[in-house]
């Protein structure tokens, strides 16, 4: 949490007499919320079960428990046990101990003072304790000493002066302590990133919050950022021309959607959007404490963007406090941290990787399956990306039009379009930009073409040796129809013709190749009463028949032989669904495939 990590986002243009438009610009970390959405009280129930476990493991039941609004009113008391409790479970906090050092110090004081009961006695009184010679006082008070000088600073001498074994002195050197906290409020929960991972280390299977920020570097105008998450639809519609300023209601599309009853009345409402994007300025306005939050912006504008997976709520931080604006998803929705910013300056963000108390960081959405130990720790990614995204890209011409002819009906019926033959196309599905691409425009984008193509290729490294339950699962992805689009189709790229032609082969063919091979030079006897029934030569041969089998250079007709080589079995000849799928590959039609493959020879 100290030094998170940063990707820092510098303008090349600024400064240059090149136009500096809107970037649009999305990291490759996705997010996918739960199918089923649960109360934010049940996760919270299920962490305080999983501490309550912990703690009783470890024998310590006090330690994890949340703050209920039932406590002691007494603030004083508060911050005495959470203090000690800190001081006794992690000595050896170098930074705990830097920050309650005067406290600390007074308490082993305290300590020693128990252990040695008479000197204890000697300082129950202060005024007696100022006339007595520094050479009579024991080596004990010493360091109590040392400790007054150090917190002189901040308080009074006689509040750290020795004093006897009482509640309300003890109280009195807490309260140091507390004014300590108040004072320094953000660097003190920075400093107990220790406590905070041995909470997140026990809760974080049960922890479905995940975190990012952006900070707005000095110069950057505020107005002209927008932070939030985005889905796989999300497409810039703005134009470059527009000159209005730019508006999220320019930048973000959305619709609601109303079911209503058969009395009129609604029944469900939902608004569809998608991106899910704030403007930094607006985020800073609305904050109640506008000036003091503003105020801590020496590093610039840090804006939080939080989601919770298992509800939906996408909440936001400025400075590290959380705004009132918030954002509420569907179920299976998938979001992924995006930035709309215009440069105004040289250096413009920084996307800070980290994470908050009681928050996971994106590194742990991509790898869930982390251990305890490292999954709250924040990384970065080695295949991450910042992807930009833009407005127009390059679509192929089909090689054919569609012949349409027009009627007109009449004035009131109007037009009548149908078209004669339909022009068929195979598209390539891409789920992470949520389009389709045409199969044959894939030669005009070597990462997607390569992707595709080692794609085939594991498919027919998982359906062979006979594996005819994957194979089955395969043709639901790649069908009979679309495998023959590829076969008939001049204009397909090399790579991918191989990969299809590899992958036909090995889903409807390899086995019953195989097995045709493998009994080649096989033979059966027959043994029983059954297979002595079925002889290969029939028995009511005439003579001249049987004159002709006795030479040497006759050779039989083959109707007149059963033959006991495996077939190519057809889907028809099995009747139960498990059966079929465990010994017999997926149907395919090879009569089409035989005839067209026989006409392009000719």
């Amino acid at each position: 949490r100290d030094s998170p990590p940063i990707i820092k986002v510098e303008s090349r243009l600024f400064g240059t007499l090149e136009k500096i438009e809107l970037e649009f610009l999305r990291l490759s970390l996705p997010l996918a919320c739960h199918d089923k959405f649960s109360s934010r009280q049940a996760t919270l129930e299920r962490r305080q079960i999983a501490l309550n476990e912990y703690a009783e493991a470890h024998g310590d039941k006090n330690v994890f428990l949340f703050p209920s609004k039932t406590d002691s009113p007494d603030p004083i008391g508060q911050v005495e046990t959470s203090i000690n409790n800190k001081s006794q479970s992690d000595q050896a906090n170098e930074l705990v101990k830097s920050l309650d050092q005067p406290a600390s110090k007074n308490a082993s004081g305290q300590k020693d003072s128990k252990l040695n009961a008479k000197p204890s006695k000697k300082k129950t009184n202060f005024f007696q304790s100022l006339r007595k010679d520094e050479q009579q006082v024991p080596r004990h008070q010493q360091p109590n000493r040392r400790t007054g000088k150090l917190i002189t600073d901040t308080s009074t001498v006689t509040t750290n002066l020795p004093q006897p074994a009482l509640k309300p002195p003890a109280r009195q050197t807490n309260n140091v302590a507390k004014i300590s906290v108040n004072e320094n409020d953000l660097e003190f929960v920075d400093q107990q990133s220790n406590d905070l991972a041995d909470d997140i280390r026990i809760t974080n299977e049960h922890v479905h919050e995940y975190y990012y920020a952006v900070r707005i570097l000095p110069g950057q105008n505020p107005r002209s950022v927008f932070t939030g998450w985005v889905t796989s639809r999300y497409r810039p519609i703005n134009r470059p021309d527009d000159t209005v300023t730019n508006k999220l209601s320019k930048l973000v599309r959305h619709c609601t959607i109303t079911q209503t009853g058969d009395n009129g009345s609604i029944v469900d409402s939902v608004r569809r959007q998608d991106g899910y994007m704030y403007c930094a300025g607006d985020l800073l306005d609305s904050m109640p404490d506008k000036a003091n939050v503003a105020r801590r912006v020496a590093n610039g504008l840090l804006i939080g963007c939080l989601c919770d997976v298992s509800t939906g709520i996408l909440t936001f931080y400025v400075n590290g406090r959380e705004s009132t604006q918030k954002f509420q998803v569907e179920p299976s929705t998938k979001l992924y941290p995006a930035v709309f910013v215009e440069p105004t300056v040289k250096e413009v963000i920084q996307i800070e990787l980290g994470r908050i108390k009681n928050c996971l960081p994106l590194s742990a959405a991509l790898f869930p399956s982390l251990n305890r130990e490292e999954r709250f720790i924040p990384k970065l990614p080695p295949r991450l990306h910042l992807q930009s995204l833009v407005h127009s890209h390059w679509s192929r011409v089909p090689n054919a039009n569609i012949r349409c002819q027009q009627i007109k009906l009449s004035d009131t019926r109007g037009w009548s379009v149908f078209a004669e033959d339909a022009v068929q196309m195979e598209a390539v599905y891409i789920p992470e930009d949520d389009q389709c691409t045409d199969i044959l425009s894939l030669v005009e984008n070597a990462d997607n073409l390569n992707f595709c193509s080692n794609t085939l290729r594991l498919y027919t490294a998982l359906c062979a040796q006979g594996n005819n339950r994957v194979s089955h699962k395969i043709c639901k992805y790649v069908d009979e129809k679309q495998l023959m689009y590829c076969v008939r189709n001049a204009y397909l790229c090399g790579s991918i013709r191989i990969g299809i032609y590899n992958l036909l082969v090995a889903l409807h063919f390899e086995s019953h190749m195989k097995a045709r091979c493998l009994t080649s030079t096989e033979f059966i006897i027959p043994l029983s009463d059954s297979l002595q029934t079925n002889r290969l030569l029939h028995p009511h041969n005439s003579i001249e028949h049987k004159q002709a089998l006795t030479t040497s250079t006759f050779i039989p007709a083959m109707e007149q032989f059963m033959t006991v080589r495996p077939k190519l079995i057809k889907e028809e000849d099995f009747k139960v669904e498990r059966e079929r799928k465990l010994l017999v590959p997926p149907p395919f039609n090879v009569l089409n495939l035989k005839e067209y493959i026989m006409s392009s020879l000719t």
